[in-house]
């Protein structure tokens, strides 16, 4: 896995000692049950003698349980080999600390070596445990978060959920779990860049449910991973069960899988189909083909003749087939330009076979070309 060429020119910000560090963090930084990203970083532009030193400290957005944690990270300019400073902007962790619960929970600062590109990520990794460590113990002595403390335990000893896969923060009135939900993403479809010209790096696949608890409502959410995402359709537009009143979170857990692990088979379904249907038409009519996606399978250009003369006609899929029909062009120039003209009354029925579907295509061209009337013509 590389950065994309913003995110290397990115690197240039910092001073050479510390991009290997920043590269780690960008590319494998997994701090908790979520990943850094470029975004999430910040560079701190300082005075120092009148003079603006912009390259030795900088604000880390820690994802942690669907929030993003402010942490501050300050370097010594003169000599980058000392270990970072830390402020974490929260008057309740480690406000005060001893060198004791600083060597004991993160050992890393103590053994900080610039040279290592995972000393950033080490460092991170344990101060966020520590941070963890201290919200349970916030909800395991206040009374006011008993219910979240028994739905925690639940989600350990019954659902046998690893610890490492919870993650709790209690702020005022309103806590909240982020549980990372075992899924199987092993068969969901390629992620499809959008836009050729900028490629995004979908990531690792994912799935978090994110139950917030207030005094008398439990409100649960997803946090997709792009690539899932892209395969369930967007999040603001998948609805997920609520909460009853009388279900244990468990029982919710168990409900949530499935609704999950249903639609994504479905999806996996039409995937399969999408690429069953353009093989199809790369199958039965090679001679015809003059071009096709090669990598998504989402359209290709075949030549069809019509009383004589040729034309060149693209046929468009998206994720959405075979829920939503192919889209039919003919392709002529326009001084110069490449046009396209729609072709239409397309009958479509998603039920149909791969075969049934082509041959309704195939009649749909034979009826309708003569129609439109080409400007070009090969």
């Amino acid at each position: 896995m590389d950065l994309s060429n913003n995110d290397e020119d990115l690197l240039l910000n910092y001073p050479p000692c510390l991009r290997s560090n920043i590269k780690e963090l960008c590319l494998r930084g997994k701090i908790g049950l979520s990943n850094v990203t470029a975004n999430d970083l910040e560079i701190v532009h300082n005075k120092i003698a009148n003079k603006v030193i912009h390259s030795y400290h900088f604000i880390i957005k820690v994802p942690y349980a669907g929030k993003r944690l402010s942490w501050e990270i300050i370097f010594n300019p003169e000599d980058y080999s000392f270990a970072p400073d830390f402020d974490f902007k929260d008057d309740t962790f480690l406000a005060n600390p001893d060198v004791k619960t600083i060597i004991e929970n993160v050992p890393s600062l103590n053994e900080w070596d610039i040279n290592n590109p995972e000393a950033i990520v080490d460092v991170l990794k344990e101060f966020l445990s520590l941070f963890k460590k201290e919200q349970l113990e916030k909800i395991n002595v206040d009374n006011m978060y008993t219910k979240v403390k028994e739905e925690y335990e639940e989600l350990i000893n019954k659902c046998e959920i690893s610890p490492d896969n919870i993650e709790v923060i209690a702020e005022n009135n309103i806590v909240h779990l982020l549980i990372a939900l075992n899924i199987d993403y092993d068969k969901i479809p390629p992620y499809i860049q959008l836009d050729p010209s900028k490629l995004l790096n979908p990531g690792e696949d994912f799935i978090h449910l994110r139950m917030s608890y207030t005094a008398n409502r439990t409100t649960p959410a997803l946090l997709i991973s792009a690539r899932v995402e892209q395969t369930l359709g967007q999040s603001k537009s998948f609805h997920i069960p609520e909460v009853a009143k009388d279900s244990t979170i468990s029982e919710y857990l168990d409900n949530i899988n499935n609704v999950l692990s249903h639609r994504i088979k479905l999806r996996v379904k039409d995937y399969e189909k999408r690429k069953m249907f353009m093989c199809y038409i790369l199958a039965m009519s090679p001679e015809h083909v003059v071009d096709y996606d090669i990598g998504n399978l989402m359209n290709c250009m075949v030549k069809c003749t019509l009383e004589g003369n040729d034309f060149l006609v693209e046929i468009s899929v998206d994720q959405h087939f075979p829920q939503k029909k192919p889209a039919l062009w003919l392709i002529h120039d326009c001084e110069k330009e490449e046009c396209k003209d729609p072709i239409r009354n397309l009958q479509w029925n998603a039920n149909l076979s791969v075969k049934e579907m082509f041959e309704t295509v195939l009649t749909c061209l034979n009826d309708e070309l003569p129609k439109v009337r080409p400007k070009h013509k090969l």
